[in-house]
């Protein structure tokens, strides 16, 4: 194909130049450099490319081995522009080479060229970064600040670009502490929506929330006085904000924004969009910690259809296994852990975490034999902490205690070496730990830790957070089965202000029943009821100890009919979510054991006996509680 007029007379000039000046001199350089940029400017890339690493080369020989502060800057300047070259492309790779040639070269000179420096080293992060290198990209920041303290008055913009970049490195490897300097500094000198948001999210990683709150409400307001109403700015502002909400239990809130951003995303995009999936998952996450998931399923379906990421595979599992959908969440687990396997060799946590999650679908179901070797499968692959805790609470659940304790404390070993003291990971260590100690009996050892963990929380949260809501009634509860139960009341009623949770409300009705104060309790119980019934439908494992609670109460106060009908309905729901044969009912069984006993009804109470001793059997259970069975039904079977 013939050449374009501009590319002819850029070889005719070039052809010239070197014809007059010889093939190595600077002039030619320059008509080089002219020819480069029209093939570019054509998008005649691998033309441009082959040119520009000529200029290099005339630069390079016209100077020889020797290398001054008088003559690098030419064969400096065309490895920039070489480099630049690449950036424009997007050759990544091949930019971050040039860029360390340069760099070097510009070092072995000596010429103090900060300003030149600083740009390169700002090329250099971002090449890093474009290929998701920010590993190698943070001793590059150090350089920067540095350079930039050289070339100029230290308080900057570029500055502060520099600091929130780094900040940005320390955030993504959770070094919240260090980050945040970098980035109240940044504020200082340039008051941007993105360094706030930045802040925002270290506070909100330290469980800071009304700190980060107030962070966004300001990004927010300023973005919304300078730009366009449906920016991306203003729906990341939002986007951040409502996760704040959430995590502050801020739920109305929550779901006003993440509604607000999801119609922004689909008038930006269209329905199909990554951004639009990732508002659904949002919003259905939102409905998930209210319990909604009639309401959150639907929207983690679409999400799922438009992106089969598998952070929102997962969170579709959950929501199906909440609703006792556990064939459905099956399905996804197995899907992903044969999605990870084909990448375990570059991505073995890949294949840990889908074990992981799918050993969560088991637990749920009180399938521990099926969990745990799960969770020794992805613990060889990738000994995480979150692994170990999870099958301590297999361990804990079959009730292999010293097991489940070893464990929790090599996570709490672990965790205290790598992680900030107080974070997140290493209260629930400590928590967890305490729930073994509870179990063992280990009572005094459980309380130092609960109160250990109250008081972490207590420091982290403020003192009506949900997660000192949940450590008051742990403590709560220990106290309670030293039947401490002056001691457990207010830590309760305490807990009931903070989160009106179900299982707070049963306990606390717990805690009245067994200081006689039946009256006290019955509304607990029954507002714990009404909580779970709207929020899981009709058949749950959670709706069915309410009512077991219920009836136990109606029991203790003589109403012996209305106890019967409840303990019955209980009975019903748990068959069909565990199945007739599953030792889960063993529970229910027992509670009309007990209340035929208490009312003298020997043949009512005989039937539920031989069910319970059947069950046992088929279950493998305790031969010591067979034994008993076998001997109270020798007690009333007529002899043979």
């Amino acid at each position: 194909a013939q050449e374009p007029v501009s590319v002819t007379t850029a070889i005719q000039e070039l052809n010239q130049a070197k014809k007059v000046f010889g093939p190595y001199n600077e002039n030619v350089a320059k008509s080089l450099k002219a020819l480069a940029d029209i093939y570019e400017s054509n998008s005649q890339y691998k033309k441009a490319e082959g040119v520009f690493k000529r200029i290099v080369a005339v630069r390079t020989l016209s100077v020889g081995a020797q290398i001054t502060e008088e003559n690098y800057k030419n064969i400096v300047d065309a490895l920039r522009d070489l480099a630049k070259f690449y950036k424009r492309w997007k050759q990544y790779a091949r930019e971050e080479k040039v860029l360390k040639r340069a760099m070097a070269l510009a070092q072995k000179a000596g010429k103090d060229d900060y300003r030149g420096r600083v740009d390169e080293l700002a090329d250099l992060i971002v090449a890093y970064e474009a290929q998701g290198k920010y590993k190698y990209s943070e001793p590059y920041y150090e350089q920067l600040l540095a350079a930039i303290d050289k070339s100029g008055p230290t308080e900057n913009v570029d500055v502060a670009k520099a600091l929130n970049g780094l900040a940005r490195i320390y955030i993504a490897q959770k070094r919240y502490s260090d980050a945040e300097p970098l980035l109240k500094r940044a504020i200082g000198i340039s008051e941007k929506s993105v360094y706030l948001n930045n802040l925002a999210a270290v506070y909100s990683n330290e469980r800071k929330y009304p700190e980060a709150e107030a962070l966004l409400k300001k990004a927010l307001e300023m973005d919304e006085k300078v730009l366009p109403g449906d920016s991306p700015e203003i729906t990341t502002d939002l986007n951040n904000l409502a996760t704040v909400y959430s995590y502050q239990g801020k739920y109305n809130d929550a779901e006003t924004l993440y509604k607000r951003v999801l119609e922004m995303n689909e008038q930006r995009f269209d329905s199909n969009h990554a951004d639009v999936a990732k508002s659904l998952n949002n919003l259905a996450t939102v409905y998930s910690y209210q319990k909604r998931y009639e309401e959150a399923q639907p929207l983690l379906e679409r999400a799922v259809q438009i992106n089969e990421s598998s952070a929102y595979l997962n969170n579709l599992a959950a929501i199906y296994t909440s609703q006792g959908k556990y064939q459905e969440a099956e399905d996804i687990h197995k899907r992903l852990i044969e999605k990870s396997e084909k990448d375990i060799a570059s991505n073995p946590d890949g294949v840990s975490s889908a074990l992981a999650n799918f050993a969560r679908i088991y637990i749920a179901q009180k399938r521990y034999s099926d969990a745990e070797p799960l969770l020794k499968r992805a613990i060889g692959i990738s000994e995480k902490s979150v692994y170990l805790n999870n099958l301590a609470a297999v361990y804990s659940n079959e009730r292999k205690y010293p097991e489940a304790e070893a464990l929790l404390k090599k996570a709490l070993e672990m965790d205290e070496k790598a992680l900030p003291k107080g974070s997140s990971g290493i209260v629930t260590d400590l928590n967890n730990l305490a729930t073994v100690y509870f179990c063992e009996g280990k009572h005094s050892d459980a309380e130092t830790l609960y109160k250990r963990v109250l008081e972490m929380n207590e420091q982290r949260f403020g003192s009506n957070h949900a997660d000192v809501a949940k450590s008051l009634n742990n403590l709560a509860t220990v106290y309670s089965y030293q039947k401490r139960y002056a001691e457990a009341q207010p830590l309760l009623e305490r807990a009931v202000q903070i989160n009106e949770s179900s299982a707070y409300l049963n306990n606390l009705a717990a805690i009245y029943t067994s200081q006689g104060k039946y009256q006290e309790a019955e509304p607990f119980i029954i507002k714990a009821l009404e909580i779970d019934r709207k929020a899981l439908g009709g058949e749950n494992p959670d709706i069915a100890n309410d009512i077991n609670n219920l009836a136990v109460l109606y029991s203790r106060m003589g109403r012996y009919s209305e106890a019967e009908g409840l303990f019955h309905s209980a009975l019903a729901i748990d068959i069909k979510v565990f199945g007739k044969d599953n030792i889960e009912i063993a529970a229910d069984l027992k509670n009309l054991i007990n209340l035929y006993d208490s009312q003298k009804k020997d043949y009512e109470a005989t039937v539920f006996c031989e069910r319970l001793l059947d069950l046992y059997k088929i279950n493998g259970a305790d031969e010591k509680e067979i034994r008993l069975l076998e001997e109270r039904l020798k007690r009333v079977r007529p002899a043979a």
